[in-house]
């Protein structure tokens, strides 16, 4: 009967470890600036964008080469959940890797959680990046304000 009772504690830990889909830092990312600006979906609704960049963003804009994970969604139905994003879920978002301004390439795989979305302060959370090449980039981030690109609806 002990047995018993330890196995079912062995499999509640399993399964509770299994359920936590978040992706796990691996370290600092390698950008030195993260903002976080509402914008606009495709259908001009609520979203919200994630830029990772070497270069601080002026004006608004983020130079180039930068990360973008954009959801499509508001803040309020975002903060909190895992999202992850794909060629294949392109209703959720997107995420992209851009070496200029008119070239972006759609990574093959973005995943986002947002732990703070308040405007307030900066954004916190993590996410994790799978590039063509097979590249994964996973970690933390502290993402400074832009001010919003568009007025949406």
């Amino acid at each position: 009967m002990r047995h018993m009772s330890m196995i079912a504690v062995l499999l509640a830990v399993a399964s509770t470890a299994c359920a936590n889909d978040d992706p796990a830092p691996a370290g600092p990312l390698p950008y030195g600036h993260a903002y976080v600006q509402r914008v606009c979906a495709p259908w001009d609704g609520p979203a919200v964008a994630l830029y990772l960049a070497d270069h601080p963003a002026e004006a608004a804009i983020v130079p180039p080469p930068v990360a973008v994970v954009t959801l499509y969604q508001s803040a309020a139905r975002i903060v909190g959940r895992r999202i992850r994003v794909t060629p294949d879920t392109d209703q959720d978002g997107v995420a992209l890797w851009c070496l200029a301004e008119t070239h972006c390439d759609m990574l093959p795989e973005g995943a986002i959680r947002f732990e703070r979305l308040d405007e307030e302060q900066p954004a916190q959370g993590t996410v994790e990046l799978r590039h063509a090449d097979g590249r994964v980039e996973a970690g933390r981030f502290e993402a400074e304000w832009l001010a919003p690109a568009d007025l949406c609806g």
